[in-house]
């Protein structure tokens, strides 16, 4: 007899355990107790990004390399370069690039908060750029306005412009880039000592870099290149071909 109420017990006491952990339904799932949820991250995912104060973007680069993305301080006029996967530190902010969603580029902060840069009137801006570029072509081909046609420096910061170079640094060019050759024998523009070092810094290129095309279009032909920037006002990328210690890449830059 007490064998039996002993094994009445434990049946009693294994139906109470699982009856306290057993699911609503047949179809529901059991999650084991042990389970290792990540409730900070299922957070953090779900949590609303909000907008990093006083910066927009300016640009994306991307290649082989990497994402990089320019940043623009909206009053002081300070560029911010940003790579996914890095920290970086803002004033007082502290963060990770985690991630570039949806035109947002996000960032995770230190205290768990999560932010985002997002470019600002992408399209109205650079249209309003190319439209004064598309102006400044039939201006220069009128004969009053011969010496402005044969202005290639101006020309040139014109273009760079289009293409989402602040003005602040294509300002700084006193000259033209040298006059450069790949291996192969092909003319493009060499970032020689002649560029400000802010372009360099503010910007994927690097020191003697040089840039053969720019939609496949040549970079020493400026005329056929500002025809082109005139007519891709609905376009929002450029494909930037480059030769960098002997080998040709492409960088595709976003605006």
């Amino acid at each position: 007899m007490k064998n039996r109420h002993r094994r009445i017990n434990l049946l009693l006491s294994f139906f109470l355990t699982m009856t306290a952990v057993a699911p609503a339904s047949a179809e529901t799932a059991v999650t084991p107790a042990s389970a290792d949820l990540d409730f900070f991250r299922l957070f953090l995912k779900n949590q609303v990004a909000q907008p990093l104060p006083m910066y927009s973007l300016l640009a994306h680069y991307s290649s082989d390399d990497g994402s990089l993305f320019l940043g623009m301080h909206k009053q002081n006029k300070t560029y911010e370069l940003f790579e996914l996967g890095t920290d970086i530190r803002i004033g007082s902010l502290s963060a990770k690039v985690s991630a570039f969603d949806d035109g947002k580029l996000l960032f995770e902060s230190d205290d768990g908060q999560t932010y985002f840069l997002s470019f600002s009137d992408r399209g109205g801006a650079k249209n309003e750029t190319l439209k004064k570029l598309g102006e400044t072509i039939i201006q220069s081909s009128s004969p009053t306005n011969a010496s402005l046609k044969n202005d290639n420096l101006f020309e040139f910061k014109e273009i760079a412009n289009a293409i989402g170079v602040p003005k602040f640094i294509t300002s700084q060019f006193s000259s033209l880039p040298g006059d450069g050759r790949t291996n192969s024998g092909r003319r493009g523009w060499i970032l020689d000592e002649s560029v400000p070092n802010i372009l360099l810094l503010a910007s994927p290129f690097r020191r003697n870099d040089i840039i053969v095309t720019i939609d496949g279009k040549d970079t020493t032909n400026i005329e056929e290149l500002r025809r082109h920037l005139k007519n891709k006002s609905m376009v929002d990328y450029f494909d930037v071909e480059i030769q960098r210690d002997g080998q040709l890449k492409m960088i595709r830059v976003r605006l």
